[in-house]
C-alpha cells in the first residue's frame, strides 16, 4: 500500500477510479545464422532449415512468475535461470540462436533472421501497430525456449543426488516478468536482482559463489560499432542504463537513478494501467498507440518504462532488446495483455494499415489476424505465427499466476484490484469540499487526467524524449531530478527508433496519451490549496498550477520546439461510480469533459 495518511487515502478514494535506423554498413556482409548451436541443439525445431518456435516442451503449461517471486519461492529455478541466461549470453554471436542474434531481431543490426528478408534501417518489431502485442508474443517464446534449454543443460550437470531436483525445476522454468506497476514490499520498483552487479548462485559442483549478474547487462563479444551506427550506442561495448556520462564510451549504469525515476512515475502508471482495464475499450484501443483510445493505451505505458532508463540502450527501439531488462519488461506487457484478453475475450486484432514500416512490413500495408508475424516460424517448413495462432498464451506452453487456475471474471478482477487499485477498499467521501474529509461515503468519485498530444520522436531529431507533468512549479531546473520533485506527477514518452527508425511509428503520427493527476488534486486539497473539489474549482486550480516540461537526454528542451509539431495539453474529467464489490470494476458515468488549460 502507498504510504498515504488516512485522510489522504480517503480523499484519493473519493477522486480515483477505484473504490479505480543509418544504413547497416558492414553488418549484412558478416556471416550470420550458422547452424551450430552449441548446447542449444534442437533438430525437431529445425528439420528443414527454419527454426520452429513451439514454446518449452515436455512439462505442460507452466507459469511465468514475477521476478521477486521466482527468486524468493523457487530457488532451484532461480539458480538455473541465472546460470542458463549466463550461458545463453556466451553463445557465439554468429549463431542464429545466440542472445545477440535473437535480441537483434527487434532492431539493429537490421539484418535477416531465419531466412526472412527485409529492407531498411528498421527492426522487425511492430510499434504503433495493431499487432504490437501479438508480434512480441512469439518473440518472447523464442527467448524463453533458448533460456530454458541452456538452463536444462546446466541442470544435467549437477551431482546425481540433486540432479533430479534441478532437472524437474528446469522443466518448469519459464522466464519471469517484472511487474513495475505493483507496490513492492521492499527494494524499490526496480527489483534489486535486476540492478545488482553480481548474483549469488549454486554451481554444478555444489559450491556457492558469485557471477556477473546476467540481468544487469550484456557484454558484446565482440563489440562491432557498425552493428549500431547511431551515437552514443555505437561507443558502448556493454549495455548501459541511464548512463553516468550520457555520451561517453566509459559510461556505467546509474540503476539507482532509474529506480528513482520509476518510483516517481509509478503512482500515475499504476492508475493509468488500472483505468485501461476499467474503460470500455476494444483490443485495438487497449493494446497500442494507433488504436485511438481516449484514456491512453498499454503501448504508451510500455514506452514510459523504456524511457525511464534514460539515454541508455533501453531508450532506443533499435538497441533496447540487448538489455536483459527488456525481456522482463516485455514479459509483463504480455502478461497484462493476457489478463485483459481473459476479461474481454470477444475483441481482438482488427485490420489496420500500418502507419510506418518495419524491416518486413511496408508503410500502408494492412495487417490483420492472419498476417504473418515475421520472422517467427511456427513450422520448420516455413509457416509463420499469426495473431490468430498466437492468441492464447498457453499455445506456447506458458501462463501467468493470475490465470493458472482459469479464474472467473470476478476472481480475476479481484486479483487485479488487489494489485493495482490500492485505494479501492477505502470509503468514498463527499466530493464537494476539501473540508468534507469526514463526510459520509458517496457512490461516485471524479477522475482527473492530463491528456497530451505527443508528436513523434522525429520532431526532435529522432531522439527519445519525454513530457514531464507537474502540479505546481518544479523546484529545480535539472531534468535528472524532476521525478523526485514534490510537484512532479508523471510523464508521457516518445520512444525513438534511431537512425530513421522512428518511421516504425509513422513520421507524422501524433499520439494521445494521458497522465493521472487525481492523486495530485487530492494532496493539494488536503494542503488547503483548493477552495473545493467542485469541478469548476479544480479546473481553475489546474489552469493556474499545471506545468509541463520537455526533456531529452537529461537536457530541458523548449516546449515551443514541439508545439509546431502538434504538442497539445488538455485536462479531462469524468465521474466514476464505485464498484459494489471487489469482484467488479468501477464504472465511468457519462462522457469525459475536456478543458483547455493554456
Amino acid at each position: 500500500m502507498l504510504a498515504f495518511s488516512p485522510q489522504l487515502s480517503s480523499l484519493v478514494a473519493l477522486l480515483l477510479f477505484a473504490t479505480a535506423f543509418c544504413s547497416p554498413v558492414g553488418s549484412q556482409t558478416r556471416k550470420r545464422q550458422t547452424e551450430s548451436h552449441g548446447a542449444f541443439t534442437s533438430p525437431n525445431n529445425e528439420t528443414d532449415g527454419f527454426y520452429a518456435i513451439r514454446g518449452v516442451q515436455g512439462s505442460g503449461v507452466q507459469s511465468r512468475y514475477e521476478i521477486r517471486t521466482l527468486q524468493r519461492d523457487h530457488p532451484e529455478m532461480w539458480n538455473l535461470f541465472l546460470l542458463g541466461l549466463q550461458r545463453f549470453m556466451a553463445v557465439d554471436q554468429d549463431d542464429k540462436l545466440s542472445y545477440f542474434q535473437i535480441a537483434g531481431i527487434h532492431g539493429a543490426p537490421w539484418v535477416p533472421w531465419d531466412g526472412v528478408e527485409g529492407e531498411g534501417n528498421l527492426g522487425y518489431c511492430t510499434h504503433g501497430s495493431n499487432i504490437f502485442g501479438t508480434w512480441h508474443r512469439p518473440y518472447l517464446a523464442l527467448y524463453e525456449e533458448a533460456v530454458q534449454k541452456h538452463a536444462a543443460a546446466v541442470a544435467n550437470e549437477f551431482p546425481a543426488d540433486v540432479r533430479a531436483t534441478y532437472q524437474e525445476a528446469a522443466s518448469r522454468l519459464r522466464v519471469p516478468f517484472w511487474d513495475w506497476a505493483m507496490i513492492p514490499s521492499s527494494g524499490g520498483v526496480l527489483a534489486p536482482s535486476i540492478s545488482a552487479e553480481t548474483a549469488e548462485v549454486t554451481f554444478t559442483n555444489g559450491s556457492r559463489g558469485t557471477i556477473p549478474n546476467p540481468l544487469h547487462s550484456y557484454a558484446f563479444h565482440p563489440f562491432t560499432p557498425t552493428d549500431f551506427p547511431f551515437y552514443p550506442v555505437t561507443v558502448w561495448p556493454t549495455t548501459v542504463r541511464r548512463p553516468t556520462s550520457p555520451f561517453g564510451a566509459n559510461s556505467t549504469s546509474a540503476n539507482g537513478e532509474v529506480n528513482a525515476d520509476l518510483t516517481g512515475n509509478q503512482e500515475s502508471i499504476r492508475r493509468s494501467l488500472f483505468r485501461l482495464f476499467v474503460e470500455p475499450l476494444t483490443f485495438q484501443q487497449f493494446s497500442n498507440k494507433a488504436g485511438g483510445s481516449e484514456v491512453g493505451n498499454l503501448e504508451s505505458i510500455h514506452d514510459i518504462i523504456h524511457v525511464s532508463f534514460a539515454a541508455g540502450h533501453m531508450a532506443w527501439i533499435a538497441a533496447s532488446s540487448f538489455d536483459p531488462v527488456f525481456w522482463l519488461h516485455h514479459a509483463n506487457i504480455d502478461r497484462i495483455l493476457a489478463l485483459w484478453q481473459a476479461i474481454y475475450p470477444d475483441t481482438y486484432v482488427e485490420p489496420q494499415p500500418q502507419s510506418g514500416s518495419t524491416y518486413a512490413i511496408r508503410q500502408g500495408e494492412v495487417q490483420d489476424t492472419s498476417s504473418d508475424l515475421k520472422p517467427f516460424h511456427a513450422t520448420s517448413s516455413g509457416a509463420f505465427w499469426t495473431s490468430t495462432t498466437s492468441r492464447d498464451p498457453t499455445t506456447f506452453m506458458y501462463t501467468y499466476p493470475e490465470l493458472a487456475d482459469r479464474p472467473s471474471n470476478a476472481t480475476l478482477i479481484r486479483r487485479l484490484r488487489s494489485l493495482y487499485d490500492a485505494g479501492s477498499a477505502l470509503p468514498g467521501l463527499d466530493n464537494a469540499t476539501a473540508a468534507g474529509i469526514a463526510a459520509a461515503p458517496t457512490s461516485a468519485a471524479r477522475d482527473w487526467l492530463v491528456e497530451i498530444a505527443l508528436p513523434p520522436a522525429a520532431a526532435l531529431g529522432s531522439s527519445t524524449y519525454s513530457v514531464r507533468v507537474f502540479v505546481g512549479e518544479p523546484a529545480g531546473a535539472d531534468p535528472a531530478a524532476w521525478a523526485r520533485d514534490p510537484a512532479y506527477v508523471g510523464l508521457a514518452a516518445a520512444f525513438a527508433g534511431a537512425g530513421g527508425g522512428d518511421a516504425a511509428r509513422g513520421e507524422g503520427t501524433v499520439v494521445k496519451t494521458t497522465v493521472s493527476v487525481t492523486e495530485a488534486v487530492a494532496r493539494r486539497a488536503l494542503e488547503g490549496r483548493l477552495e473545493s473539489l467542485e469541478e469548476g474549482d479544480v479546473v481553475a486550480f489546474l489552469r493556474r498550477e499545471l506545468r509541463w516540461r520537455v526533456e531529452r537526454d537529461f537536457v530541458e528542451v523548449a516546449v515551443e520546439e514541439l508545439e509546431s509539431a502538434g504538442l497539445g495539453v488538455v485536462v479531462k474529467t469524468a465521474v466514476v461510480k464505485t464498484a459494489a464489490g471487489m469482484g467488479e470494476f468501477p464504472e465511468r458515468v457519462g462522457e469525459w469533459r475536456v478543458y483547455e488549460v493554456l
